[in-house]
Formats: C-alpha cells, sequence, structure tokens
C-alpha cells in the first residue's frame, strides 16, 4: 500500500465504513452481532463525536 492510499475519513464513505465495521466486529473474537444498517448507524455517531 502507498501513501497515497490513505484518505481522510468523510461522511461520504460512512455505508462503507459501517460495513467494514460489521463485519470487523462479527466475527473472531468478538462475535458481535452486528447488522451493517446498526453499524451505519454507530459509525456516523462515532464520527460526528467531537470526543472521537
Amino acid at each position: 500500500m502507498s501513501i497515497e492510499n490513505i484518505q481522510p475519513i468523510t461522511m461520504e464513505h460512512v455505508t462503507r465504513y459501517g460495513d467494514i465495521y460489521a463485519k470487523a466486529f462479527s466475527g473472531e473474537p468478538w462475535n458481535d452481532p452486528w447488522k451493517p444498517e446498526d453499524a451505519v448507524i454507530h459509525v456516523r455517531e462515532l464520527l460526528e463525536s467531537k470526543q472521537s
């Protein structure tokens, strides 16, 4: 991977981030039952939080 592939996180791609989040945390070792649509909401909240 080159440095040109690293981009800032934007709300434009929040659906994709939610998909990634759901896949990551629904598998080992967490096995949490994340649905992509719920993960999008969670990721949006994280991105909107001033503490993130």
